[in-house]
């Protein structure tokens, strides 16, 4: 019995002095910093006295029972834990630390009291300062192996495209040297504007339009037709009422002896509402001086700079036109003193000469081949010798006919009211018929295209002749 009640007491004494260890508290100063309990206390604190030597071995003991304490705690710690894993990142040294001061902490106890900054010690709010910056520390670390791990991932595996592209940035290039810098794109060819000034006249005063407007659906060009109403300006009321009646498509012509404010006014008022404008170029006719053409009008039997003068007077009277029409002038037309000096100074203002087909001793065809002037004919005066509707609609009829039979006509007209009105009932309705209405500049350009290869054919003819020479051969002759 004895033996049983002294194994007893031995047992007693031993989970006694285990339960002292895990149920007291470790004094905060020691277990912080041993070497603190060393330093002599602060100026104004007294130093703990009255400690018998008791209190101090039972204090010794709790020491190092709490040491023993804490060595088991640590190892059946580390028992517990998992091995890290290739796939998991390892834990921050300040992430263990933190991990193994609250392990030490045992629950329910209150925090150890604070000590001064001197004794190297914390306070309660520095330590839990410290706790959330040590687990911000610690996700930063996982963070930061995840995105490492994910980049060796990638790099594993080398056939993933996908990867690849999304970590590189298109607007750098990696030079040998391993530096990165921006991609410098090829400078874009710098296309010169057009000088405006070096236009002609009529090309710098002409009527933009849509060039698919000319063509239709498969992409051929359409029959076209352009109209010059002539004589205009004597009457401004008249004259307003028709700029805005007629279609833009028409090319209006004003006389030189309207007066300059009118003569002014209504050609830009012409030009505002889309249309294209001319002047009337006074001529001699063949019945002179039955028919008057005017006090300023060209005559053959003025010398040729006294008419030069006359038709400076002429295009002085206002500004914003692409061409002349010849007005009258049956007689002037035919002869070649005349008519090579007007060539050449229309040549020089850069504009247009319409001249009438109906004259058919008329030089300007043939001139036009010497001189760079846009040069046309008209067709048919629609309203001339008689003025009426069903005259007017017979003479459109065959300019229609003859733009479907060549591609294109020109038609002249008088500013007569009947006329006005035929014109512009007819010109809602030609579309219909698959032809379309066009300012003058637009068969002028074609005028200078059809110029300037006739102007080339001698040279090419005569090129072609040399080389047959030379190679023993004969051009045969027409």
């Amino acid at each position: 019995m004895a033996l049983i009640f002294a194994w007893f007491c031995l047992i007693g004494v031993v989970a006694g002095g285990i339960g002292y260890v895990y149920l007291s508290e470790p004094p905060a100063q020691m277990a912080e910093d041993p070497a603190a309990s060393s330093k002599e206390p602060e100026t104004g604190q007294e130093p703990e006295t009255g400690k018998t030597e008791s209190e101090m071995a039972g204090s010794e003991m709790a020491e190092s029972g709490t040491a023993a304490g804490e060595m088991a705690e640590n190892e059946a710690s580390k028992a517990e834990e998992p091995q890290n894993s290739p796939d998991r990142p390892e834990t921050a040294p300040d992430a263990q630390a933190a991990s193994k001061t609250e392990e030490q902490t045992p629950s329910g106890q209150s925090d150890p009291e604070p000590v001064t900054a001197e004794d190297g010690a914390k306070t309660p709010a520095a330590a839990e300062t410290q706790v959330t910056a040590d687990s911000a520390q610690e996700n930063k670390s996982a963070e930061a192996a995840e995105t490492k791990n994910g980049a060796a991932d990638v790099a594993v595996r080398p056939d993933d495209q996908t990867a690849t592209a999304k970590v590189a940035d298109p607007t750098k290039q990696q030079s040998p040297s391993g530096s990165s810098k921006p991609v410098q794109q090829a400078a874009l060819p710098k296309v010169a504007a057009p000088d405006y000034n070096s236009l002609p006249l009529w090309q710098r005063n002409r009527q933009n339009i849509d060039q698919r407007w000319l063509k239709d659906a498969d992409g051929n060009p359409k029959p076209r037709i352009a109209f010059v109403l002539s004589e205009l300006g004597h009457a401004s009321i008249a004259a307003e009422e028709i700029i805005k009646k007629l279609p833009p498509a028409i090319t209006l012509s004003f006389s030189p002896y309207a007066k300059p404010r009118s003569l002014e006014y209504l050609s830009a008022l012409a030009r505002a509402n889309g249309h294209e404008v001319m002047l009337d170029l006074p001529l001699e006719p063949i019945d002179f001086p039955q028919r008057d053409p005017g006090p300023n009008a060209l005559l053959t039997a003025l010398e040729p700079e006294e008419n030069l003068a006359r038709l400076a007077w002429s295009l002085e009277r206002t500004t914003g036109y692409v061409g002349v029409a010849v007005w009258m002038g049956s007689r002037f037309v035919g002869s070649p003193r005349q008519m090579r000096p007007l060539f050449k100074a229309i040549e020089e203002r850069g504009i247009i000469l319409l001249d009438n087909a109906e004259r058919e001793n008329s030089l300007s065809m043939e001139l036009a081949g010497e001189f760079s002037v846009p040069t046309l004919i008209s067709h048919r005066y629609v309203d001339v010798p008689l003025a009426s509707r069903d005259a007017i609609d017979a003479r459109l009829a065959q300019v229609e006919r003859i733009a479907l039979q060549f591609g294109s006509a020109i038609a002249m007209g008088r500013p007569f009211p009947v006329t006005v009105e035929r014109l512009a009932e007819w010109s809602t309705e030609i579309e219909k018929r698959g032809i379309v209405l066009v300012p003058i500049s637009v068969l002028a350009e074609e005028a200078v295209s059809k110029q300037e290869l006739a102007q080339r054919a001698p040279v090419n003819a005569d090129k072609t002749k040399a080389k047959n020479s030379s190679s023993g051969s004969e051009v045969p002759s027409n």
